[in-house]
């Protein structure tokens, strides 16, 4: 049965199914749900909140390269949204979760301005090891121009 000109049902259905799995696969990438996990500035207050992007950087759910990126980009937009809670909570998170989230932190936004939210806190007593030991990198950096 010929469905248009020059294609016939078997490859209508072939094309059809193909185009089933491409949407599924990039429905099902992880981003909605990662994205979602993002702190915005009016929840910053929310230990809750940060538990669970915490618990998604440290889940081994997505390992793929989009998904490793969303994950960073999550990080880092909840970190510039609210920098003293991100790293207050990082330092009440487990040594492993705290690997996890710093695995994921770093590749999607510019260093230099990490590292300026970072100066804001880089001399605070209850903030100045996790910085120096583990962020200290950013500062390395500087803006180009």
């Amino acid at each position: 049965m010929k469905i248009t000109k020059g294609l016939d049902m078997k490859q209508f259905i072939i094309a059809f199914l193909s185009a089933v799995v491409v949407v599924q696969t990039f429905a099902s990438d992880g981003g909605k749900e990662i994205r979602s996990s993002i702190v915005l500035k009016d929840e910053c207050s929310s230990e809750t909140k940060f538990n669970q992007l915490f618990e998604l950087s440290s889940s081994s759910k997505y390992t793929g390269t989009a998904q490793i990126q969303y994950l960073a980009e999550a990080n880092e937009t909840s970190f510039m949204n609210c920098p003293e809670e991100f790293l207050s909570s990082m330092i009440k998170s487990s040594e492993k979760e705290r690997n996890a989230v710093l695995r994921h932190f770093g590749i999607v936004m510019a260093p230099w301005d990490i590292a300026d939210k970072l100066n804001m806190f880089r001399q605070r007593s209850e903030y100045k090891e996790l910085i120096e030991t583990r962020l200290s990198g950013f500062f390395k950096i500087k803006k180009p121009f």
